[in-house]
């Protein structure tokens, strides 16, 4: 299995860079990280830093998430011992790993940083924002408690993985749209997407983006051959059906037409 990463990261109109965004892989997975120092927050970049740190030493994506809050509660306490819990540092983010051999990637999430998968063309959101009205995440590796989301998804050969800040995708109301637009024009090559991203946004970015962007591709014949999707037992018994009413069909077609070729040389022979 071969991978193409490319990254984009922007400061936009604010003075330091509080997302951050990384990879690590070994023989067994692939980790994809991009997580979000809470803006305006004291230590937002060192609050990033500190998650990231940690979601990429895990492939087991809910203990991931667990030693991340505990490694920013530690870091908190230790470093910002005399401010309030409310307004400790923060941070939210999104990890993927995935399974090599399988091809299975699992999903953490928390906050509101968003994992797309972009395939055959079409542009699909895999995370639910936890935010409130206002569009704040409900959610951030800083608070005592936190509720994160995982969840498991099956890849494919030549599928694209965007892993994006709110920086980055807030630019246009519609990103999946935009994304499905940028892909058209640049998908043969992530890091054109991501300097053409840039340089289209770079005057609109309202805060920190970042965009992570991956890409699986075979490294054989053979594995692209096993790229070919399985179905699942409900098509499949459904296709078994369809197949058995064809047959039957068929049969019911040869059988009635040697019916009839019978009798017109029946009635042949008698004239």
């Amino acid at each position: 299995m071969n991978f193409e990463i490319a990254f984009m990261r922007s400061k936009g109109p604010r003075e330091s860079q509080e997302d951050r965004a990384g990879a690590t892989e070994s023989p067994t997975h692939i980790l994809l990280a991009v997580v979000d120092g809470m803006g305006g927050l004291e230590g937002g970049a060192e609050a990033a830093q500190t998650v990231q740190d940690a979601l990429l030493l895990e492939t087991n994506v809910k203990l991931a998430l667990e030693k991340a809050h505990q490694a920013l509660l530690e870091h908190n306490k230790k470093t910002h011992a005399n401010l309030e819990p409310k307004e400790m540092p923060g941070a939210v983010g999104t990890l993927v790993s995935i399974d090599r051999k399988s091809l299975t990637a699992q999903v953490g999430h928390l906050g509101d940083t968003r994992l797309y998968l972009c395939r055959g063309g079409e542009v699909e959101l895999i995370t639910t924002d936890q935010v409130d009205e206002a569009n704040l995440p409900t959610q951030d590796f800083g608070r005592t408690e936190i509720e994160p989301v995982v969840t498991e998804i099956r890849l494919r050969y030549q599928d694209i993985l965007i892993l994006a800040s709110d920086g980055a995708y807030n630019v246009d109301p519609y990103p999946e749209d935009n994304f499905k637009h940028f892909l058209s024009r640049f998908s043969h090559r992530l890091m054109t997407f991501a300097k053409e991203y840039e340089l289209q946004y770079q005057d609109s970015f309202k805060d920190n983006a970042t965009l992570l962007l991956f890409r699986i591709q075979p490294s054989d014949v053979k594995e692209e051959r096993q790229n070919i999707p399985i179905l699942n037992p409900r098509t499949k018994n459904a296709l078994i059906i369809v197949l058995y009413i064809v047959i039957a069909f068929l049969v019911g077609f040869w059988a009635g037409a040697n019916h009839i070729e019978k009798q017109l040389s029946e009635q042949s022979v008698s004239d």
